[in-house]
């Protein structure tokens, strides 16, 4: 009765080894399973409220910005220099930038989540994807003042991946890194020949996280407190952690405030 009321924690006492025990036994598995089950969904309901309260910020902020710069341009239309329209046109146009990127990510993340995206292996030479993405932020880590390099690497054998799903973990992880780093900082990328496969390292001299964040830096939308500022969707971790597993590996970080951070993950050989 206990346990029909809702109190999942109930269990009956079991002290005979008969029918009538063995059916206690298999009650008391049910419930314990049950209990998980509940666990869970409770759980989970927590984090889909999270989820759509971040949401919701994370879409009011720019549609906010847009609205009003929208307001004044229209109100003031005979009275706004081409200088001034311009200035507030291109704050406009960075927004709706910021609400196209933060809808393709979650749409990126509900395929990972729902595993509606399988790797398509290819064979590719890691040390040249690696290349070809540190070229597509050398300009912005060059406007940050952030050193971005590759370390020379070894002679490689092949990776056996999906090249575009593996570019973004790289363009992620690199792009974060170069947000984080301060002015005159470095960032550096290196790539080896680990235990499980060809190992992919990005160092950052950044602001690094703390010991109290870094166990959530892989959660959706998660941002540490110093970092809010550094804009970005909150959802590049996420989606390389996701991508890494497709490919049965994991993605690991080690940080220390004030000193920097270092990613890395492991990219299976050509069998």
């Amino acid at each position: 009765q206990q346990f029909e009321r809702g109190n999942y924690q109930e269990r009956v006492s079991v002290q005979t080894g008969d029918e009538i025990g063995q059916l206690g036994r298999a009650f008391n598995q049910m419930a314990d399973t049950i209990e998980a089950n509940v666990e869970q969904l409770k759980k989970n309901d927590v984090l889909r409220r999270e989820l759509v309260a971040n949401i919701s910020h994370d879409l009011r902020s720019p549609l906010a910005s847009i609205q009003g710069y929208l307001e004044t341009v229209l109100m003031k239309e005979n009275d706004l220099d081409p200088e001034k329209r311009r200035q507030f046109l291109n704050t406009i146009y960075l927004n709706v930038t910021t609400l196209n990127r933060l809808v393709s990510e979650l749409f990126e993340l509900s395929k990972l989540d729902a595993k509606q995206v399988e790797p398509e292996l290819e064979a590719f030479s890691m040390a040249e994807l690696v290349q070809d993405t540190i070229l597509e932020f050398q300009v912005q880590a060059e406007k940050n003042g952030v050193n971005l390099q590759m370390m020379p690497p070894e002679d490689l054998p092949l990776v056996s991946a999906d090249i575009g799903m593996i570019s973004r973990v790289l363009s992620n992880l690199i792009e974060n890194a170069v947000r984080y780093t301060p002015e005159g900082g470095e960032v550096k990328v290196s790539v080896i020949q680990g235990e499980e496969g060809v190992h992919v390292s990005v160092v950052d001299t950044g602001q690094g996280i703390s010991a109290e964040d870094l166990p959530y830096i892989f959660d959706r939308f998660f941002r540490a407190e110093k970092s809010r500022s550094k804009g970005g969707t909150g959802l590049g971790l996420a989606i390389a952690q996701k991508i890494v597993e497709a490919h049965g590996r994991k993605i690991s970080v080690s940080s220390k405030l004030n000193t920097g951070t270092t990613f890395g993950f492991d990219t299976p050989l050509v069998l």
